[in-house]
């Protein structure tokens, strides 16, 4: 597998000067190179989504897919998910160019690069977006957290995080890592552990897991919502990029959940009070990753 790293510097730094000709350059170089490193094509469009340049990763998906439906050694789950990644933004970029009432025929054909459209189901992803698919959530739809109704879920919030003046290509990174989370924490997986060998040496028994359903299945908590975020950026391909827009977008998660009657107004200011300053403690997290716009939000969403 060929270092990529490079390029993705290269990118980075372009993105931060807000040099466009030399940004273009170094994402289409990674999409060229796709199947020599997949993580790294992912990691640009990461990085693009983050700065909102939501055209060029829609250039860059394109560039790289007839090669990675192509290559062997890149696995079909892979594919599927990147399919699903290149169709959203596509749909993302219809929308923002305020589109026409109906079902246009041009977004349709540029979907059919990757598969074969349902139109019912094309039309009920953008009432989704749009706010107006009439769905009335409740809160034993999520009692289980059932994937399905989180991934709706999620859609919908996506839509209202953008006429709340947040990009798609930003809010599209919590779309994955907030459901991952709140399964995780579920499962017991995100609560700290006691050292197994300062165990042993004292002679207690370790400690159970904390397993079962939080008061509130879908509001995050300081603790574990930290230990989340770490895991994103200290691990063998970090993504600082997802990491900071999950915690820049808690606050409006929580005040959509209270907009939908998903938690009462007591909770969100709770939660609120609970993630109070938890941004600006993460901050320090993202100071090696030679783009200052990150520590700059973070600080800007612990106001």
């Amino acid at each position: 597998m060929a270092d990529l790293t490079p390029l993705l510097q290269e990118l980075q730094s372009a993105l931060v000067s807000g040099d466009e000709a030399e940004a273009r350059r170094a994402a289409l170089a990674l999409a060229a190179r796709a199947v020599e490193d997949i993580p790294a094509l992912h990691a640009a469009l990461n990085m693009l989504g983050y700065h909102g340049r939501l055209d060029l990763a829609n250039e860059v998906m394109a560039e790289a897919w007839p090669r990675l439906k192509e290559d062997e050694g890149y696995s079909r789950p892979a594919v599927t998910a990147f399919m699903s990644r290149a169709t959203d933004h596509l749909i993302y970029h219809y929308l923002e160019s305020t589109p026409p009432a109906g079902l246009d025929a041009d977004l349709v054909e540029a979907l059919e690069r990757y598969f074969e459209v349902d139109t019912g189901r094309l039309e009920l992803y953008l009432a989704f977006l749009r706010g107006e698919s009439g769905r009335r959530w409740q809160p034993a739809d999520f009692a289980t957290l059932d994937a399905h109704a989180l991934s709706g879920l999620l859609v919908e919030f996506v839509g209202l995080a953008h006429r709340a003046g947040v990009s798609y290509s930003r809010a599209h990174l919590v779309r994955d890592e907030l459901p991952r989370y709140l399964l995780d924490r579920r499962a017991g997986y995100l609560y700290p552990r006691e050292d197994v060998a300062a165990l042993l040496r004292t002679g207690r028994r370790p400690p159970p897991a904390a397993t079962g359903a939080p008061a509130e299945p879908l509001v995050p908590d300081r603790l574990t919502l930290l230990n989340f975020v770490q895991k994103l950026v200290q691990t063998i391909q970090p993504q600082p990029y997802v990491a900071a827009a999950l915690v820049e977008l808690m606050p409006l998660w929580l005040r959509f959940l209270a907009l939908r009657g998903l938690i009462t107004e007591a909770v969100y200011e709770e939660a609120i009070r609970d993630l109070d300053g938890l941004a600006a403690e993460l901050a320090p997290v993202w100071h090696g990753t030679g783009d200052p716009l990150l520590v700059a939000n973070l600080l800007g969403a612990g106001q």
